[in-house]
């Protein structure tokens, strides 16, 4: 539960950090119709949030109850209770 608790809190602090970098690219593509960035700027940027994108997707199996409680069912709702608090 740590463990998991840790991960998403990484997870969370990068995308936070992300949008917060790029919150002026559709606020001014909104109030203007274009965005003031070379192409080769925006297809970095746009590169980077399809990356954390991919991340964030191939590690959504920290939400999963670990393997261990398929054996170990008596501890499930200790794991459970953990990870709620």
């Amino acid at each position: 539960a740590l463990a998991q608790s840790v991960r998403l809190g990484g997870f969370e602090l990068v995308v936070e950090r992300s949008i917060a970098d790029t919150r002026s690219i559709p606020e001014t593509l909104a109030e203007t119709g274009e965005v003031k960035l070379e192409a080769r700027e925006l297809s970095r940027q746009m590169g980077e949030l399809l990356m954390l994108r991919c991340d964030v997707n191939l590690h959504t199996d920290i939400l999963d109850t670990p393997d261990i409680f398929w054996d170990e069912e008596r501890f499930e709702k200790i794991y459970v209770a953990c990870r709620t608090y």
